[in-house]
């Protein structure tokens, strides 16, 4: 297995970096550099590449990073809270425990991006990319993931409440014990996705593509489900109370699922 190496920044780079003249470092190319621990909080970066660079636990708060190529860059623990992240390519980036608050990701490419810990609390993700990523125990609370696509990723224990997933796409998602409290999954499709145990109470699901999804043990109640599909869906031991609301014609006692 080849060993990763990184490119110290050239002097003039650094001196830049750590005098805090980041302001015009768009299209800047960073591409494999040791560059752990650095502030880049602000700079404007545009564009720049980052390929496989060494980002950890670096300051980016507030940073312009949009279209910036973050393709296997490593982010472990770095604050990226309020960032500009538009469009950006993070395919294969490592950002477990890194902050994301508030960070803009609209239409970026997190494909297989190991997001295990990071917060992402309020993040604006609308079309972005997520498939195969893995956000397990991420907190993504109040994030907007409109029209995302999280196929197939790891959402293993992660925090969604009053998130915003209208029709996005969670078809096979691993999301056992997943906290969607409240979170807005209108026209969402769930096909096939693992959500035993998670928490859906007063959560929004109408429209909902739940097809061959494992609901068991899920908390269900409040929920409003009228419309979902739930065909071959798996809802043993699900509970559910008298504000549950579900499709017309649905028995949920005969799916297995409790009254409380």
């Amino acid at each position: 297995m080849a060993v990763e190496t990184h490119v110290v920044p050239p002097q003039d780079l650094r001196d830049r970096i750590r005098s805090g003249d980041v302001a015009h470092l768009a299209a800047a190319n960073f591409s494999k550099m040791a560059l752990a621990g650095l502030d880049f909080s602000r700079a404007g970066l545009r564009a720049a590449n980052f390929w496989q660079a060494d980002l950890t636990a670096a300051q980016l708060v507030g940073a312009d990073l949009q279209e910036a190529d973050l393709r296997g860059a490593m982010l472990q623990g770095a604050d990226l809270s309020g960032a500009q992240m538009a469009a950006a390519m993070l395919l294969r980036s490592r950002l477990p425990g890194a902050s994301l608050v508030g960070a803009r990701l609209e239409q970026a490419e997190l494909i297989e991006a190991d997001l295990q810990g990071a917060d992402l609390r309020s993040a604006y993700l609308f079309k972005a990319r997520l498939t195969a990523a893995n956000l397990a125990k991420a907190n993504l609370a109040q994030a907007n993931l409109e029209r995302a696509d999280l196929s197939h990723s790891n959402l293993a224990g992660a925090d969604l409440r009053f998130a915003r997933l209208q029709a996005a796409r969670l078809q096979h998602v691993s999301g056992a014990g997943a906290i969607f409290l409240r979170a807005f999954l209108e026209n969402a499709d769930l096909r096939g996705a693992d959500l035993a145990a998670a928490t859906f109470q007063q959560a929004f699901l109408r429209g909902a593509d739940l097809r061959g999804a494992d609901l068991s043990a899920a908390q269900l109640g409040g929920a409003d489900l009228s419309g979902a599909r739930l065909q071959r869906a798996r809802l043993v031991g699900a509970v559910y109370d008298a504000r549950t609301r579900w499709p017309i014609g649905f028995d949920p006692a005969q799916a297995g699922a409790v009254h409380a």
